[in-house]
C-alpha cells in the first residue's frame, strides 16, 4: 500500500469520536473499558502514522476525533443523568481533560521513535 494511502486510511480511522464513545461506555457500563480500548486504539493509529512517515494524519485526526467527538457530547446534554455522572466534573470538563490527557501517550510514541530514528543514523 503506498504511503499516501496509509496516511489516509489512519486519518479516517482517528476520525472516530474515541472519547466521546470511551465516555458514553463508562456512563452506559459504568466501567472504564471504554477509556482503555481509547488508550490503546489510539496508540496504535500514532505507531502507525509513525511507521508510515505520515505525522500529519496523526495530528489532523486527533483534531478531527476531538471535534466530533465534542459534537456528539453536545447532543447528549439534554439527557440529565449524562450530566450528573462525571460528577466532580461536567461532561464538557472530561471531555476536555481525557482529550488532552490521550495526547500523553501519543506524544510518548512520537517522541520515541524520533529518539530511535536519530540514534539508527548515528
Amino acid at each position: 500500500m503506498k504511503k499516501h494511502a496509509m496516511g489516509i486510511l489512519i486519518f479516517l480511522l482517528y476520525g472516530m469520536p474515541f472519547v466521546f464513545i470511551s465516555m458514553y461506555a463508562d456512563f452506559r457500563f459504568h466501567n472504564m473499558f471504554g477509556y482503555l480500548i481509547m488508550i490503546c486504539s489510539m496508540s496504535l493509529f500514532t505507531y502507525a502514522a509513525i511507521r508510515f512517515s505520515q505525522i500529519w494524519a496523526s495530528v489532523i485526526g486527533n483534531t478531527l476525533s476531538a471535534a466530533t467527538s465534542y459534537v456528539c457530547l453536545v447532543k447528549m446534554d439534554g439527557n440529565e443523568s449524562w450530566g450528573g455522572y462525571f460528577k466532580p466534573f461536567y461532561p464538557e470538563t472530561l471531555f476536555v481533560l481525557v482529550s488532552l490527557l490521550i495526547l500523553v501517550p501519543q506524544m510518548l510514541f512520537i517522541c520515541r521513535a524520533y529518539v530511535a530514528k536519530r540514534r539508527a543514523r548515528s
